[in-house]
């Protein structure tokens, strides 16, 4: 461009091609891509996104169900929170949103145990706990619409005060 800032000329941008070429998608250890090659499309003035997922291979037999009829399921959410009982449910902390696939395992990709021990520590003791059921491995639902919410209840342990000495720091 001139330096003085004046257009020299213009003309109307075409691209010397009809459509871009096919890509193919990369091959990921352990994970399957819901499709093998992204078809090209016809190259226009607008932007142009093709989404490509990848599932785990040791997803549920849902998700390889859905994956197989060409159909990609939406990532699922779920959020586990720990809620003060005796502050009216105020929220301690949260697991942060967990994605997943529908049917895949949510203790697989978060634990409680350190949070929990944290709060132990903190003087905290749960009172209920609908995320960590003995035996239950949690997976993530068929819901794109509403996050899975799972509550862990702690309350405050009461402390005995720590008993004082008395110390007579003068000398007769």
């Amino acid at each position: 461009m001139p330096k003085n800032k004046n257009i020299v000329g213009a003309s109307e941008w075409k691209s010397n091609l009809k459509k871009f070429d096919d890509v193919t998608v990369p091959e990921l250890k352990v994970y399957n891509a819901s499709a093998n090659v992204v078809k090209a499309l016809p190259i226009g003035e607008e932007d142009q996104v093709v989404t490509v997922n990848y599932v785990s291979q040791a997803k549920s037999v849902h998700a390889t169900k859905a994956n197989d009829a060409n159909h990609t399921p939406h990532m699922q959410t779920a959020i586990i929170s720990f809620i003060d009982i005796d502050n009216s449910g105020a929220l301690i902390t949260s697991s942060g949103e967990l994605t997943g696939q529908p049917g895949e395992s949510i203790n697989d990709i978060y634990s409680t145990e350190v949070p929990l021990r944290v709060l132990k520590q903190s003087g905290y003791k749960v009172v209920f706990d609908n995320f960590d059921a003995p035996g239950v491995i949690q997976h993530f639902d068929n819901n794109d619409l509403l996050p899975q919410v799972f509550t862990i209840g702690l309350k405050k342990v009461a402390q005995d005060e720590p008993s004082l000495k008395l110390v007579d720091n003068q000398q007769q």
